[in-house]
């Protein structure tokens, strides 16, 4: 039907390109998408060039075609239920024909980048609107995802209550630990020391290599202050580790004048390689409330920006689609002869992520990087939760 209409020189697959057959009727534009929008195949249309303006570029008597072009347009896209965009060069002329468009609310636009934008955000709401509707309890997978008991809530009370007396908006990781764990977030067992001596028995105790991290609410990128030894296996060389971790990490707060506040160090044993190491948070947005994010995880998480966002609560569903989205979400699909990762795992940590925000209105953000992902379960290597500078919301 398009050949027929546009002719031998036209381009009829998709992106459809007039030829020129337009530039002496533009009433064909109408025409043209009808055939467009009776297909079903097709989910929204974007118009892209000189559209409104053929009769300021061309010939005046052009208009005419343009206004009945604009009616049939705007009208058969309403009939038919489906969105269009349309790009104009002369979008700023605020011609007749685009008068018509715009009256029928369709988005006339003079940048193509916004105009592609625009009907790709047509398509992001398509998604939206196809997605189960999440239900508290009862929904797709059988279970609540944002249930929590009163013990949850009461971990979750004493570590605020403890941050909040000593004028912190900051948890330590063993409090965050410990305000995650109750959220069934799975972290591997850790000990805080506050000695050489200490550390010296923790690692010694172990049958695996152990890593120490410097425990401060001052220091919340460990790495950064040089609060970080991994892979020790001799407890003399430990004790060494742990010297050195105190010693850069009060240079660290020294030099950015900041009072003394380090708690010791936790020692835990190394892990496994994952599959993959993820990035899973929740923060509360001024204007959206409180958003899941998944992403690259890792050292790696502020240069690949590979994220996702969504607006809580979710369900299992649109966890699994977050995933989808990561431009590194391969790595967890058995890619390139990997482990195929454990998404039900993830799926599960996410939701407890989730609980920990939308269970207690103190809580502003809350982290878990990495998260090491396996073929079977996961493990959260490191956490952070920070909180409002006063509380906005009454808990419920």
């Amino acid at each position: 039907r398009l050949r027929d209409l546009l002719g031998p020189a036209a381009s009829v697959s998709n992106p459809v390109d007039m030829a020129g057959a337009t530039d002496t009727d533009p009433a064909i534009f109408g025409a043209a998408m009808r055939v467009l929008a009776e297909d079903p195949h097709v989910g929204g249309v974007l118009v892209v060039g000189l559209f409104g303006g053929y009769g300021i570029r061309f010939a005046e008597e052009l208009t005419e075609g343009e206004l009945s072009a604009a009616r049939v347009m705007a009208d058969t896209m309403r009939d038919v239920g489906k969105p269009l965009v349309v790009h104009s060069m002369y979008a700023s002329h605020r011609s007749e024909p685009l008068k018509i468009l715009t009256g029928a609310h369709v988005p006339v636009v003079e940048s193509l980048d916004v105009a592609c934008r625009c009907i790709a955000a047509t398509h992001q709401r398509g998604l939206v609107l196809e997605r189960p509707t999440w239900e508290p309890e009862g929904g797709e997978d059988g279970t609540d995802p944002v249930a929590v008991d009163a013990a949850a809530l009461r971990a979750a009370s004493t570590a605020v209550a403890r941050a909040r007396d000593e004028g912190r908006d900051t948890l330590t990781e063993p409090e965050a630990r410990a305000l995650l764990s109750e959220m069934e977030v799975p972290f591997p067992p850790a000990t805080l020391c506050r000695s050489a001596e200490q550390v010296r028995e923790a690692v010694s105790a172990m049958d695996t290599a152990a890593a120490l991290k410097v425990v401060s609410p001052k220091i919340p990128h460990k790495t950064d202050a040089g609060g970080v030894a991994l892979g020790l296996v001799d407890a003399d060389v430990a004790e060494r580790a742990y010297e050195d971790i105190v010693s850069r990490s009060a240079a660290y707060l020294e030099e950015r004048s900041l009072p003394p506040g380090i708690d010791g160090v936790l020692v835990s044993p190394m892990l496994a390689h994952p599959v993959a190491e993820l990035l899973v948070g929740a923060h509360r947005d001024p204007d959206l409330g409180p958003v899941l994010t998944l992403g690259a995880g890792g050292t790696w998480v502020e240069v690949l920006r590979d994220v996702a966002h969504r607006v809580l609560p979710v369900g299992r569903a649109d966890i699994l689609e977050m995933l989808g989205e990561l431009r590194t979400g391969n790595l967890l699909t058995g890619a390139r002869g990997r482990d195929r990762a454990d998404l039900e795992a993830v799926v599960a940590a996410a939701q407890s992520v989730a609980r920990c925000i939308l269970s207690h209105d103190e809580v502003d953000e809350v982290e878990v990087n990495p998260l090491f992902v396996y073929a079977k379960g996961v493990e959260a290597v490191d956490a952070r939760v920070f909180l409002h500078e006063a509380s906005v919301f009454p808990q419920s």
